[in-house]
């Protein structure tokens, strides 16, 4: 899986994305939004995060 920031760590479903007040954007998030209204499902904050590009492009190579 991807390694975003060269640490050895791999993405995954609780991986955090973004935080806000109102609550965390993770991974898993995304894709579930993603999955079930495409872009437009997808929260604003996560956008946030270059590695939510990432997952709807490897979501839509699978």
């Amino acid at each position: 899986m991807y390694d975003p920031h060269g640490t050895g760590k791999s993405v995954k479903g609780a991986t955090i994305l973004a935080r806000s007040s109102e609550g965390n954007v993770r991974v898993r998030d995304v894709v579930r939004a993603y999955a079930l209204q495409g872009r437009d499902g997808v929260l604003e904050l996560a956008w946030t995060n270059p590695i939510t590009e990432y997952l709807i492009e490897a979501f839509d190579a699978c």
